[in-house]
């Protein structure tokens, strides 16, 4: 899959496509099913499909201060585009020049003239130009004026609620990660280097790889069954923490801790870059009284680990 960042590039690499725009933080079914759609028109009409998001987020852009909220970084998204069967992921800047563009120098700036649009595809609801003045019905009728074809999706609904990525985030804020994978197909992931921390856990028997995570959002606090995946290692089961470590510390940093359940020989992660998925989430946060109680914490919390994985095979 191509992955391109900025116009020019795009235009130099794209000639004939089918576009699906949107901000694609997850990739929910909602989004798969879009890009399904694409698929079928794009072998009717020998396009290519092209997923078109935005870096940085355009509410990122808008408030630079808002709490973290994004699942994914770019590569992730330009990854799960790959997974999706997508022939090119194109990212641009969400700057200013871009936000004052109205709906009509969209369309035809960026969507035909930019990527070749022969046909776009968008969900219901979705908001484009300047202070989000054009709406699907300016979408199809600025594409019909050029020749070109426009769709928009109805909301999947799954889990008694529409597949969004605020609904993702919402689970992933209260901690319900083994929910997740119904909306999207897939356990959520965190992603960063394994850096060095301050063996704690090693004092404590449990070694841990200490993840630098880029992304934005961190689910709630607590243990969680987790699969760390390495290039040199693979796969492996694990038991993760997430939080600020309160029985250290008053008002420490949130942290990502990894510790492997099953491997045979020492493990070398320093420096290697880690993909963390989250399962289930085994219990809570909470401070201890000191060490020793936290250790044997932190064997119960090894052992549901292990139970959770021996339960699915």
């Amino acid at each position: 899959m191509k992955r391109l960042r900025g116009l020019e590039s795009a235009s130099d690499a794209l000639e004939r496509a089918v576009v699906v725009v949107g901000n694609f933080d997850a990739l929910h079914l909602g989004h798969r099913a879009l890009i399904a759609r694409a698929r079928a028109l794009a072998t009717e009409l020998e396009a290519e499909v092209v997923a078109l998001t935005f870096d940085p987020h355009p509410v990122r852009y808008f408030k630079p201060d808002a709490e973290p909220f994004q699942l994914t970084t770019l590569e992730q998204r330009f990854d799960l585009f790959e997974d999706a069967d997508v022939d090119a992921g194109v990212a641009l800047a969400f700057d200013e020049a871009l936000s004052m563009l109205s709906p009509q120098e969209f369309v035809d700036q960026i969507l035909i003239d930019g990527l070749g649009a022969a046909h776009v595809l968008v969900g219901q609801g979705w908001r484009f130009g300047h202070k989000r003045a054009g709406d699907t019905d300016a979408l199809e009728r600025l594409c019909a004026a050029r020749g070109v074809g426009a769709t928009i999706m109805e909301p999947l609904e799954m889990l008694g609620a529409v597949a969004s990525s605020t609904r993702v985030r919402e689970l992933a804020r209260a901690g319900d990660v083994d929910r997740i994978p119904a909306l999207t197909g897939r356990s959520l992931q965190l992603e960063g280097e394994v850096v060095h921390g301050d063996a704690r856990g090693r004092t404590l028997g449990y070694p841990t790889a200490n993840v630098a995570v880029r992304n934005e959002l961190f689910p709630a606090d607590g243990i969680y069954a987790a699969t760390l995946t390495t290039d040199d290692h693979g796969a492996l089961p694990a038991c993760a923490y997430i939080g600020a470590r309160p029985t250290f510390y008053e008002d420490g940093a949130r942290v990502l801790e990894v510790f492997v359940i099953e491997h045979d020989g020492p493990l070398e992660l320093y420096g290697s870059f880690a993909r963390v998925q989250l399962h289930a989430r085994v219990r809570e946060d909470r401070a201890y009284e000191g060490p020793e109680a936290l250790k044997a914490r932190m064997d119960r919390d090894v052992a549901s680990t292990r139970a959770w994985f021996l339960a699915r095979g």
